[in-house]
């Protein structure tokens, strides 16, 4: 009987071992799409600044094209949301708060600027409500990576990187996106 509740023993720890590891590994793959989420803005960020910048000290429209294609590259990168699946089968990304709705509206308007613009201006012009569109489209970018990308950005923790993303989405749906 003593070996019984011996074997029951180490199997119950190794149970709830077991168990803890599960739901840590389950956190620790939401806090790292969300890091790779918050970081692939800021490659998107840069890549429409070089693009802006150029235009802006230049005014040459088919240098701002060649510049947004890799914009537009970075900007699909951002859409793509990473597949990792649950053992249940869902997704891990459906589990981090305002991050669906972000891509499916910041993200993809912001997409969709970007090609608005780059194709026109491939023959040479561009209008102007198109790069301030753009402009401001950038500027939320910069007020995303304030917001997400502090100097303490490797030490926050998912808790931290969730309240961000719902600061960052509630200024977004209350303002708008020339709110920024």
């Amino acid at each position: 009987m003593k070996k019984w509740k011996i074997a029951f023993g180490i199997a119950a720890f190794v149970a709830i071992g077991l168990a803890a590891a599960l739901v840590w590994q389950n956190h620790q793959i939401k806090e790292d799409l969300l890091r790779a989420y918050i970081l692939e803005h800021a490659s998107l960020e840069q890549a429409l600044a070089i693009a802006l910048d150029e235009y802006d000290s230049a005014g040459d429209a088919r240098q701002l094209s060649a510049d947004l294609v890799i914009a537009y590259g970075q900007s699909q990168v951002v859409m793509q949301p990473a597949d990792v699946r649950k053992l249940t089968g869902g997704y891990f990304r459906d589990d981090i708060p305002y991050l669906m709705e972000l891509q499916g509206t910041w993200d993809y308007n912001m997409m969709l600027a970007i090609q608005e613009t780059m194709i026109p201006a491939r023959s040479g012009e561009v209008a102007e409500e198109q790069v301030e569109e753009l402009k401001a489209h950038y500027d939320s970018l910069l007020a995303f990576n304030k917001i997400l990308l502090s100097n303490r950005f490797e030490k926050k923790g998912l808790a931290e990187l969730e309240s961000d993303i719902e600061k960052f989405y509630m200024k977004y749906v209350l303002d708008g996106p020339s709110g920024f």
